[in-house]
């Protein structure tokens, strides 16, 4: 593979993992602000150490000189007057000293890290986060459920700027119900409630049960009883900071309110595992500890059970071509994991595939109502780009996909090419290529002699025609003849073929050499020795 290919697959799989860093990339450092942040995480540090925290403070991709107004992550409006009303009693029953549904019996309940970027849509992205896990725990299976923060969070009432608040999150999800990620995907900024797909009430899963609670035993037997729970607390400067530990203010003012996951704890020393939406570049991996009673963390919390509804299929995981993968042929099967459905429904599935690195979803598949999990695909364009993404969906039309996934088809390939190797100055010589490449329409060929010398473009030619082409070279030397090809607008790779030419004798020299030849030395020897 060439090196400038190689650098453009490097260059496209390194713009797929910049994007999970929505509405950050794009940002210009601002020479204040750098400076600003530095002070700011300076003065941070020394609190730190002033006050004897167990957390580390430093840069990351939502503490940066990138972000100025920490609030556009946030979006919780908190009621500091509120009453808190228990759902249910407080427990009295024996609890472990620690638990984390990341890992229970070796598995993990809790959905992928998300991020909100620049939008005040946490509450959102809190009550899915727990919901999903819930989900998961109720059904038995985990087969990263993904829903609808975008149909929650717009639908339900909430804004980007104005933010939202919990109880009518947990009200929305109890009456309303959300639908699956595909039904209507999320964007950082403020949504229609009409942009959702027309089957989307075939498409929702309720809880029947919905209810909050506070006290530091309580909460753990409701986390423990439940599952993952929305949870809700101050926002303070420092906070954007974290980078790993336990986490406690020491610094700065509130800033906001913010909506989180509770999905797990630890008596030893204290403190709540927790579950965040700015991406897995912030904290540690998208999660962060915080201390009991920190903040208000746990000054009421939500939960969720008694799942209804229509539960999406599994995500259909690619088993090829792998995403990055190179060099392919231009006739490829397409194939991934069966799907499965909780509910038992029929799944089928939809493949859209695009040239470059962009996939709309909203446009048309190349199949779809697919029973198989696989599908061949002929005649590719060589050296190209493609996207592809597989979709699955059960009777009811909700819908379930790994993500897009990028492949590079081969370029056409290196001729082969035929004729002598041996020549001489002043004398026409005739070279003929071919190619094993034989499923393109329209081929034109090019010669480079290696003498400053070249044949221009030569054609059309038919698929599977040889070609020929003649030259005269003039000076002695060795030489390297390339040729390369389009096949229907793409080039080949370059192959050649080494010469070198006979050195040229003076007319003495060779009056001598074919007098000894033919008078001579042929009565001694059996073969001749000049040419």
């Amino acid at each position: 593979m060439g090196t400038k290919k190689l650098i453009s697959i490097m260059l496209v799989l390194l713009m797929f993992s910049s994007i999970s860093q929505i509405g950050i990339a794009t940002q210009k450092t601002n020479p204040q602000l750098k400076d600003s942040i530095k002070e700011k995480l300076d003065l941070i540090q020394d609190a730190i150490n002033d006050k004897k925290a167990d957390w580390v403070a430093g840069h990351n991709n939502i503490f940066t000189d990138k972000i100025d107004f920490i609030e556009e992550f946030l979006g919780c409006n908190l009621n500091e007057s509120e009453i808190i009303n228990q759902d249910e009693p407080i427990s009295t029953s024996d609890l472990p000293a620690s638990y984390d549904w990341r890992n229970v019996d070796g598995l993990n309940y809790v959905t992928s890290i998300k991020n909100q970027a620049s939008c005040g849509s946490c509450v959102g992205f809190a009550t899915i986060g727990a919901l999903e896990a819930v989900v998961q725990i109720e059904a038995g299976e985990i087969f990263d459920c993904d829903l609808s923060e975008s149909h929650l969070f717009f639908c339900g009432g909430g804004s980007c700027g104005g933010g939202w608040f919990p109880e009518e999150a947990t009200d929305f999800v109890e009456n309303v119900g959300v639908v699956d990620e595909l039904c209507f995907p999320y964007s950082s900024y403020d949504l229609n409630c009409d942009q959702k797909q027309s089957n989307w009430k075939s498409r929702v899963i309720k809880a029947k049960n919905t209810g909050s609670t506070s006290e530091n035993q309580n909460i753990k037997d409701a986390l423990i009883t439940y599952g993952p729970l929305l949870t809700t607390f101050k926002v303070y400067d420092d906070f954007s900071s974290y980078n790993g530990g336990i986490y406690e203010h020491v610094w700065g003012n509130q800033v906001g309110g913010h909506a989180v996951v509770i999905i797990g704890y630890n008596d030893d020393p204290g403190y709540w595992i927790c579950k965040n939406s700015w991406g897995e570049g912030w904290g540690e991996d998208g999660f962060f500890n915080i201390k009991y009673r920190e903040c208000k963390i746990d000054k009421k919390v939500y939960f969720f059970d008694q799942i209804i509804g229509n539960i999406q299929p599994s995500k259909p995981k690619i088993i090829q071509p792998i995403n990055g993968e190179n060099s392919l042929d231009t006739d490829i099967t397409l194939q991934w994991d069966q799907s499965y459905d909780i509910d038992g429904d029929f799944i089928s599935y939809a493949v859209y595939l695009n040239e470059g690195h962009k996939i709309d979803l909203d446009s048309e598949p190349i199949v779809s109502g697919l029973a198989t999990n696989s599908y061949e695909i002929n005649k590719l364009k060589k050296d190209t780009i493609y996207s592809w993404q597989v979709v699955s969906e059960d009777a009811q039309g909700s819908q379930h996909s790994v993500g897009k996934n990028l492949f590079f088809t081969r370029s056409p390939f290196a001729p082969i090419i035929s004729g002598p190797k041996q020549i001489k100055n002043d004398k026409s010589y005739t070279y003929i290529a071919s190619t094993e490449d034989t499923d393109g329409s329209e081929y034109y060929w090019f010669f480079q002699w290696g003498d400053d010398e070249n044949s221009g473009w030569l054609g059309p030619y038919n698929s599977g025609e040889k070609v020929s082409a003649s030259h005269t070279w003039s000076d002695d030397g060795d030489y390297t003849i390339k040729v390369r090809y389009k096949e229907d607008g793409i080039e080949s790779d370059v192959g050649s073929i080494e010469i070198s030419n006979t050195k040229t004798r003076t007319g003495f020299f060779n009056f001598i050499c074919e007098f000894l030849n033919h008078n001579l030395l042929k009565y001694f020897f059996p073969q001749q020795l000049f040419l």
